[in-house]
């Protein structure tokens, strides 16, 4: 094996490397600007949208509920979520992505759980979407506390707790790591997620320029 023919061939094809602007630019232009900032905008739309639909309440329609006036009544005084008009073509205004959600109550509700019966509340979104979503959530815990305090009443009224039907309760509970080490794992995190991801551009491209020297120091 000739090292001198071997370090001639690889300057070569260094230099040849090195005069192509467009392999420069794949190489190191791309991986450590380009997607950095790619990632970066990326991040920084989802936090907006994120913060966005944790500070606007979802808007919801509230379908039937006439003859329940004490459900009806709670649910509009719901601060999380934006009560909207009655409208007709609602399963249109959740398609358009203009009404988050709508919430069916079923005829009689107040005097069936006075009767200490089991209901059903159809709800109605846009799957997938992240302000559909976050009116489920809104409405499953207004209904979810609506049902404990039902349940506490039924319980007052047969002169028990509420514990009677909870007496343990698991609670989790975890340390927190102080916000220095946090910071540094999530950015050691992100570091080792984000470096190899902008760098496969320029292995390719590494890896193909390679290939003519590999084949000529075979040839040798």
């Amino acid at each position: 094996m000739n090292w001198n023919r071997i370090f001639t061939i690889y300057a070569k094809e260094l230099r040849d490397m090195l005069r192509d602007r467009r392999t420069l630019i794949s190489m190191i232009v791309i991986p450590t600007v380009a997607m950095p900032g790619l990632f970066a905008l990326i991040t920084t739309i989802t936090v907006k949208v994120q913060r966005e639909v944790a500070t606007t309440a979802p808007s919801v329609m509230v379908l039937g509920g006439a003859d329940s006036p004490a459900t009806r009544d709670a649910l509009l005084k719901h601060g999380k979520i934006a009560i909207a008009p009655h409208r007709d073509d609602w399963k249109q205004q959740i398609s358009d992505k203009k009404l988050r959600a709508a919430v069916e109550l079923p005829a009689g509700l107040d005097a069936a759980l006075a009767r200490g019966e089991a209901v059903a509340v159809k709800i109605y979104n846009y799957e997938g979407e992240v302000r559909s979503d976050r009116a489920v959530r809104e409405l499953r815990s207004f209904f979810a506390a609506r049902a404990d305090t039902v349940v506490a009443a039924r319980l007052a009224e047969r002169g028990l707790a509420p514990a009677a039907i909870k007496p343990i309760e698991a609670v989790r509970t975890m340390r927190n790591l102080p916000s220095t080490m946090l910071m540094r794992l999530t950015g050691l995190q992100s570091s080792v997620s984000i470096v190899p991801r902008s760098f496969s551009p320029a292995v390719r491209s590494m890896a193909g320029y390679m290939a003519p020297v590999k084949q000529r120091m075979m040839m040798m």
